[in-house]
């Protein structure tokens, strides 16, 4: 990832533990001439840089991180990142809708964890005290955008929408 040239909207997708966040600081450290902001469900279970999460409390956490998105788009902030686990394709339309329709280009990284060992080292690599079996089943659940024709469906916007698919990086 280089410095971005052109507003754009990156849409982190995939299972706890499998390199959104990381992929999101990258860009964040490639972009210090540009504004950016990473809108993140997860800012709002961190307190005193200690994660707390509360599952009564994710549709307040989904919806305060759409409004920090909204924010930062009406502000024209350079590079918006959104990182979140994103498991179901519904969830990420009305943040592309209103990225193209303010001009911004989008970019969806997905993050692919098809097999046992790729679950296994998203679970080791998990910040959070997500369970293994949790990953397991989000993982079984997630819908790819890279099936879709994303492209038809935003083609009169006249702004670039581009998926990405990422393997899971294990160590060796």
């Amino acid at each position: 990832m280089s410095e971005i040239k052109e507003k754009t909207v990156f849409i982190m997708r995939g299972i706890p533990g499998s390199g959104k966040t990381t992929l999101s600081d990258s860009i964040k450290k490639e972009n210090i001439e540009n504004s950016v902001s990473i809108c993140s469900s997860d800012s709002f279970f961190t307190h005193d840089g200690k994660y707390e999460y509360d599952s009564s409390k994710i549709v307040q956490a989904h919806a305060v991180c759409f409004k920090d998105f909204i924010s930062s788009i009406s502000k024209a902030i350079h590079v918006i990142i959104v990182d979140n686990t994103n498991i179901r394709i519904g969830v990420i339309n009305s943040y592309i809708s209103l990225a193209v329709s303010n001009g911004y280009n989008v970019e969806i990284h997905e993050f692919i964890a098809n097999i046992p060992e790729d679950i296994r080292t998203c679970f080791e690599r998990c910040q959070h005290g997500v369970p293994e079996d949790a990953i397991n089943s989000m993982s079984l659940r997630f819908e790819s955008y890279k099936e879709m024709c994303v492209k038809t469906i935003f083609r009169r916007c006249g702004k670039s929408i581009k998926v990405f698919q990422h393997a899971i990086e294990t160590k060796e």
